[in-house]
C-alpha cells in the first residue's frame, strides 16, 4: 500500500507522529497493509529497524507480518528488532537485560508438565493439601508479595518460584510476571533493565489488543519504550476464556494522551453484510462508537432461512444450498451472488464443536465435499519431545535436564512416579560426583539452530505426530527465530489439529475462523441456546456481549453471501431432544 492509496484515516494512522497512537481497525480494513506501509515508511526515514518492536497474538500472525515487511537489496526481509508473541517478547527481554534477576542468557523455559510436577512436589514436602489445580490457578497471579504472612499455598508457591529464579528459569505462566515485577520495580537492579529496554527499543507496535489480558496491558504501559502503536477492534474481542479482557482497550481509548484512529472501511463484505453486522453489534453497551462500512457496495445476500424441524433437516438445508451454490456455471448471473463459489470459498461455522462435528460428518455423507480438519490428543511421547528440544536450549541447567529424564523414563515404559524417583535418583549420583545431570548421564549437546534441534528429534525415536507437531510450530515462527523461540512456542501446545488436503468446504467453529474469510458463509445453530448460550445468559449482560460479538466475528467473514440458520429442536450429547428458541440476536439484526 501507498500513502495515494490509502483511505483517510488510514493515512493518519500511517503518518501520525503522536506517541500513542491507538487504531481502532473494523473487519476488513486493511490493518496489517497499514502497519507495515507505516514500518515502512519510518524505515525509509531512517529509522533503524531494529529500533521496532512487533508483539502479535500469535506466532503465525507474526510470521505474516514478517513476510509483508521490506525487503533488504538481498531479497531478505527487514528484520525487527522483535517480532513475536507478548511472551516471547518477555523471555527475549529477560534474556537480554534480565540478568541482574538471576536470568540472563542462560535463561530457558519448562513446559507445563514440568511446572506441575515441581509444584506437586513442594506441596507434598511442605505438607499442603491444597489441589493441584487450586495451586496452578493461584499461581498465575505471580509470586506473593514480600514481607506479607504467607499461607501454606503461599509457602509453596513462593518455594517454586524461588527455584525457578534460582536456576534461571521460567514456565509459561510466570514469564509474563516475572517480567511485569522487572518493569515496575523500583529496584537499582530493575531500573539499569529498564534503560536498556528504553536504549534497545524506540517503536513498539501491539496487534489484536482487544484479547489483550489485564496483565499484558499492565506490561504495555510500563514499557519504556517512546512510540507505541497499538491495533484492534474491540468489537471482535472473543477471548475471555483465555483471560482477554476488552476492558483493557476501552480504557486505554479514554486516556487523554491516547490518540485514537478509526479505520471503519471495510474493503472485503458486501453492503447488506456490513449492515447487518452493524445492526447486531450496536446493541453492546459502552462500546467504542463506529461503524463497518463497505468499500465494495451493495449487491451482497444476507438470508435467514426458514427454520428446520431438527438439526438432521438443518444440514440438509445447508447441504441443498451448497449444492446449488457449487452447481452454478460459471459466470451464471441468475442468482444473486453471480458466478460459482469453489468449496474452500464456502464456510459453515458453528458455535460449538459439537455442531460442527454433526455437519462434517453429514455434510460428506449427503456428498458435499468437506476440508477434513482433525483435532487429537497429543501423542504419548510429546512430553519428551518437548523436553527433549527445552534441554536442548542449554544442557548445563539441572532442572531442564532432571524434567528431560523424567520424561525420558516415561517413554521408556516407567510410571510417572516410578520416573520420578529414577530422575531424583540420577540427581543425587550427579550431586555426589559433583557434576551436572547431562555430564554425568544426559549428555546432550547444546543447539543454537531450531533446525538442527528438529533433525535430532527425529533421531530420538519419537512419533510422527510428535515431530510434526514440533515442525508445524516451527514454520510458524517468524523468520530468524531462536531456540527459546521454538521451546516457548512446544509449551503453548494444548492440542493436535490438523487440516487435510484438497478441495473442500470449511466446516469450523467461530473461533477457529477468526482471521479468515470466505465468499460464503453460513451461520447454524442460530438459536437462543447457542447465541447466547445458556451459560452466557445466567452469566449476565458482559457474557452476552461477547456472545454479540462472536455473532459478529461470524458475520463478517463473509464477502459475497451470509445464510443464518437454525433448527427448532436438536439432539444433545446427552442423546436428548431438545426444543430450541430463535437467537435474540436474529430480531436485532432485523431491526
Amino acid at each position: 500500500m501507498n500513502l495515494e492509496q490509502a483511505t483517510p484515516a488510514q493515512r493518519e494512522a500511517i503518518t501520525t507522529d503522536e506517541a500513542d497512537v491507538l487504531v481502532v481497525a473494523g473487519p476488513g480494513a486493511g490493518k496489517t497493509a497499514t502497519v507495515v506501509t507505516r514500518i515502512e515508511r519510518q524505515i525509509s526515514a531512517g529509522v533503524d529497524p531494529r529500533q521496532i518492536g512487533a508483539i502479535t497474538f500469535t506466532n503465525a500472525g507474526a510470521g505474516e507480518l514478517s513476510r509483508r515487511l521490506p525487503k533488504k537489496p538481498d531479497g531478505e526481509p527487514v528484520e525487527l528488532g522483535f517480532c513475536g508473541t507478548l511472551h516471547a517478547f518477555a523471555l527475549r527481554m529477560l534474556k537480554e537485560h534480565g540478568a541482574p534477576f538471576g536470568y540472563g542468557q542462560r535463561i530457558a523455559i519448562i513446559s507445563p508438565e514440568s511446572a506441575q510436577d515441581l509444584i506437586e512436589s513442594k506441596a507434598k514436602t511442605l505438607g499442603c493439601k491444597r489441589p493441584l489445580k487450586d495451586l496452578m490457578k493461584l499461581k498465575q497471579a505471580g509470586r506473593p508479595a514480600r514481607g506479607t504472612r504467607l499461607t501454606v499455598e503461599q509457602t509453596v508457591l513462593t518455594s517454586y518460584f524461588d527455584e525457578l529464579r534460582d536456576a534461571g528459569v521460567v514456565d509459561y505462566d510466570v514469564l509474563l510476571t516475572e517480567f511485569r515485577d522487572m518493569l515496575t520495580s523500583d529496584a537499582p537492579e530493575a531500573l539499569l533493565a529498564q534503560q536498556a529496554i528504553r536504549q534497545a527499543l524506540s517503536y513498539l507496535y501491539v496487534d489484536e489488543v482487544q484479547d489483550s489480558a489485564p496483565i499484558d496491558w499492565e506490561i504495555y504501559l510500563a514499557l519504556p519504550i517512546a512510540f507505541k502503536f497499538y491495533v484492534g477492534d474491540p468489537d471482535q474481542a472473543i477471548y475471555s476464556f483465555r483471560g482477554g479482557n476488552v476492558g483493557g482497550m476501552l480504557q486505554h481509548a479514554r486516556r487523554p494522551w491516547v490518540k485514537v484512529i478509526l479505520l471503519e472501511e471495510n474493503f472485503r463484505s458486501r453492503w447488506e453484510i456490513c449492515d447487518a453486522a452493524n445492526r447486531l453489534i450496536r446493541h453492546n453497551k459502552g462500546r467504542l462508537d463506529k461503524v463497518t462500512k463497505s468499500i465494495k457496495g451493495a449487491g451482497g445476500v444476507v438470508s435467514f432461512m426458514p427454520p428446520a424441524g431438527n438439526e438432521g433437516e438443518e444440514i440438509s438445508q445447508v447441504s441443498r444450498h451448497i449444492k446449488k451454490l457449487l452447481g452454478a456455471p460459471e459466470g451464471d448471473n441468475s442468482g444473486p451472488i453471480q458466478g460459482a463459489s469453489s468449496p474452500k470459498e464456502i464456510a459453515v461455522l458453528c458455535r460449538t464443536n459439537f455442531i460442527a462435528d454433526a455437519f462434517r460428518k453429514t455434510l460428506t455423507a449427503q456428498g458435499v465435499p468437506v476440508l477434513e480438519r482433525k483435532v487429537e490428543e497429543l501423542p504419548r511421547d510429546w512430553r519428551f519431545a518437548r523436553a527433549f528440544i527445552e534441554t536442548l536450549v542449554e544442557p548445563e541447567n539441572d532442572a531442564l535436564a532432571f524434567f528431560y529424564l523424567i520424561a525420558l523414563n516415561e517413554k521408556n515404559g516407567d510410571s510417572p512416579k516410578s520416573a520420578r524417583e529414577r530422575a531424583h535418583q540420577t540427581r543425587r549420583a550427579a550431586a555426589a560426583a559433583a557434576k551436572s545431570i547431562n555430564r554425568f548421564d544426559v549428555h546432550l549437546g547444546r543447539v543454537s539452530d531450531p533446525r538442527v534441534a528438529l533433525e535430532a528429534l527425529a533421531g530420538q525415536k519419537v512419533s510422527r505426530e510428535a515431530h510434526a507437531i514440533a515442525v508445524d510450530r516451527y514454520r510458524e515462527l517468524p523468520a530468524g527465530a531462536t531456540m527459546l523461540d521454538l521451546a516457548l512456542s512446544l509449551s503453548e501446545v494444548r492440542e493436535y489439529a490438523k487440516d487435510g488436503e484438497g478441495e473442500g468446504v470449511n466446516v469450523l467453529t467461530i473461533h477457529g475462523a477468526k482471521g479468515r474469510e470466505f465468499d460464503v458463509v453460513f451461520v447454524v445453530g442460530f438459536e437462543d441456546e447457542a447465541f447466547p448460550g445458556p451459560r452466557a445468559v445466567s452469566a449476565g449482560a458482559e457474557a452476552i456481549e461477547e456472545e454479540r460479538r462472536l455473532a459478529h466475528v461470524a458475520i463478517t467473514r463473509a464477502r459475497l453471501g451470509l445464510y443464518l440458520t437454525r433448527a427448532e429442536s436438536r439432539v444433545t450429547k446427552w442423546k436428548a431432544i431438545v426444543k430450541r428458541t430463535p437467537s435474540r440476536f436474529i430480531q436485532e439484526i432485523s431491526l
